[in-house]
């Protein structure tokens, strides 16, 4: 559910997130009309934080300006999952490739209790908090790296990957796969291998990617 409480700062930023994630999760329908004054009223701010927050999704592809109708929300694309999917497995196999020099054995063990709890969760059949962990696992090995521009370009991309993932991930046997294609990945990491995590990670994403094709 949409969470329209805000706190007094960075009022422009919380209201793009916030509407950026409802968006990419269908929680705002595509096609809603993204009225400003409506949205202000919700928000509890003026017309200007919301107008700027509305630009800013324009300008990501998020919102459709029509003439005469209004700010329309605008879900991606299949084509669009797919460009993003391409693009997360060129980043991240590259950070991946990186971090397998940088890592420390710190955030190798951090891995392994990420690892860890993830099978627990997935034996209690607790999808929604394995799927948590999912995402902080390729999180800690882009952060591993060391290269902050990439970083930061997947930090960009995070809430698509997530919501993406999330659709498929709870379907039956995909939270399992995902778990022993970690498995892989964080046997690289120990080896030290650079080629050896490439090749894990995108042999994992383009997995992804073929089960959002589908």
């Amino acid at each position: 559910m949409i969470n329209y409480i805000l706190s007094s700062s960075l009022r422009r930023e919380q209201i793009y997130d916030t509407l950026r994630k409802g968006i990419l999760s269908n929680e705002i329908p595509n096609g809603t009309i993204l009225n400003e004054t409506k949205l202000a009223k919700k928000f509890g701010v003026s017309n200007t934080p919301v107008r700027e927050a509305i630009r800013m999704l324009d300008n990501e592809g998020l919102v459709e300006s029509i003439p005469y109708k209004g700010n329309l929300a605008k879900s991606p694309s299949q084509e669009d999952k797919i460009e993003i999917y391409l693009l997360r497995g060129i980043l991240e196999s590259f950070a991946g490739s990186i971090a397998a020099q940088k890592i420390t054995e710190e955030e190798i063990s951090c891995l392994k209790e990420i690892m860890q709890k993830v099978e627990f969760y997935l034996h209690e059949k607790n999808y929604e908090e394995a799927n948590k962990l999912n995402f902080l696992f390729h999180e800690t090995i882009w952060k591993a790296s060391r290269c902050n521009r990439v970083i930061r370009i997947l930090d960009n991309l995070k809430v698509y990957i997530e919501v993406f993932r999330t659709q498929n991930y709870f379907l039956p046997g995909q939270a399992e796969i995902s778990h022993l294609e970690h498995k892989k990945i964080l046997e690289a990491l120990e080896s030290g291998d650079p080629l050896s995590v490439e090749k894990s990670i995108i042999d994992h994403v383009s997995r992804l990617e073929k089960d959002i094709e589908n």
